[in-house]
């Protein structure tokens, strides 16, 4: 059984944007706003090697690709897979997602996605996700965000469970690099939280936004390598 989902699409609000446009590094476009017919495609593969205490070598513990298009307020499609360095379980996940508010200090996103386990040991557990994201730009250097979604079952084989994939405080001293630290958490069923503070860094370059991750894990810890880029098209 897999044991955490290091979930999802980065917030397409930039830190510094007190004009609360969406920014390249998410590829969204203020469409929405603008009456543009402008879209954005994006693709975010992200990659992770675990180190347990007393072991000397690490491992890959997860693999994750996904691909969106941001429809001004709207990301429609999004769909993606993650696997846990195990042949036997993978996840398959598709969804659409809204933003519901996005003022001038907070924004506020909701998705919905359907997700399918698949592999020997998936006995074909099949989720839904509702998944929120909710920023904070506290000044225009600082900022916060969390992001938390539920396993909800949709058959017997599936078990509940809840993640809180982040909630993190950074700063930009520049507009191509920020840092900070932040706390994730993961419960399967009725078993005992577990506790993943993390500092992050993460540099905006002409492709792409690419963010590392320092996690601790039970028993070790975890590098995440998180990448994003982002391209412009337009609607027939």
């Amino acid at each position: 059984m897999r044991s955490y989902a290091p979930l999802r699409a980065c917030n397409p609000y930039d830190n510094d944007s007190t004009a609360r446009l969406p920014v390249s590094d998410c590829g969204a476009a203020a469409s929405g706003r603008r009456g543009s017919r402008l879209r954005a495609n994006n693709l975010v593969p992200r990659a992770a090697d675990g180190c347990q205490s007393g072991h000397p070598s690490c491992r890959e513990t997860y693999r994750y690709l996904e691909f969106f298009q941001a429809r001004g307020a709207w990301i429609l499609p999004d769909l993606g897979a993650i696997d846990f360095h195990h042949s036997n379980y993978r996840e398959l996940f598709v969804g659409a997602w809204r933003t519901l508010y996005n003022g001038t200090h907070v924004t506020w996103l909701e998705e919905l996605y359907f997700a399918q386990a698949t592999g020997s040991a998936a006995q074909s557990a099949r989720y839904l996700w509702p998944w929120t994201l909710v920023a904070v730009r506290f000044t225009p250097r600082i900022a916060a965000e969390a992001v938390y979604f539920p396993y909800i079952p949709l058959n017997s084989s599936a078990h509940v469970q809840h993640v809180v994939e982040r909630g993190k405080v950074e700063y930009a001293p520049t507009k191509t690099w920020k840092f900070g630290a932040g706390y994730g958490a993961y419960q399967f069923g009725g078993q005992p939280w577990q506790n993943r503070p993390f500092v992050t860094t993460t540099v905006r370059t002409g492709v792409g936004s690419f963010e590392r991750w320092l996690q601790k894990m039970p028993g070790g810890g975890q590098i995440q390598l998180r990448y994003q880029h982002g391209w412009p098209g337009r609607t027939p």
